[in-house]
């Protein structure tokens, strides 16, 4: 287990909290390779990108999130074959087009729902 003074729970309550989080490790080793973050993210000013590569599977995963997905992309990289993570809270349709995933994840807190809107 990990504990973690004053976590961003804390500072939307503000007050001061201990949280608790299970440190898992992934089962399979696979043999995953990280990939060159392609130019059209640096003319789009994200800098919260990266991208990885598993050969052993198929299907190419597209995911827009915040910090709490940290600790799945260990996980997300052993089960697809292309992974791109976007550390952004707007959800950005041009992103897709580009990408051309398979699957598009959107992992936010809750909080930031309401972006969704747009």
């Amino acid at each position: 287990k990990l504990y973690i003074e004053d976590s961003d729970g804390g500072k939307l309550l503000n007050k001061k909290v201990k949280d608790t989080f299970q440190i898992l490790t992934p089962i399979n080793k696979t043999d995953i390779k990280t990939l060159k973050i392609p130019d059209f993210y640096k003319n789009k000013k994200i800098h919260g990108v990266e991208k990885y590569k598993n050969t052993a599977k198929k299907y190419k995963v597209l995911l827009f999130r915040d910090s709490f997905s940290n600790a799945l992309i260990p996980y997300i990289n052993q089960t697809f074959g292309e992974c791109t993570f976007v550390f952004s809270h707007n959800f950005d349709k041009e992103i897709i087009l580009k990408e051309k995933p398979d699957l598009v994840i959107i992992e936010y807190v809750e909080r930031y729902l309401e972006r969704l809107k747009k």
